[in-house]
């Protein structure tokens, strides 16, 4: 799940909408684990309201 996370904002300029996130996988608390998980790690950043992406 944080791989499919990682290469959607890999390939977006913008930040990527909490909507787009959900198609990636059906499963929410795994999906919102990931995505808490990348954000902890320092990976990620963002928020549900203006999206996610790579840290610059």
């Amino acid at each position: 799940m944080r791989g499919r996370i990682l290469r959607e904002l890999r390939g977006s300029d913008v930040p990527v909408p909490a909507s787009a996130l959900t198609a990636l996988w059906p499963d929410a608390a795994q999906r919102d684990r990931a995505v808490a998980g990348l954000l902890r790690d320092g990976l990620v950043t963002g928020d549900p309201r203006n999206g996610y992406r790579l840290p610059e």
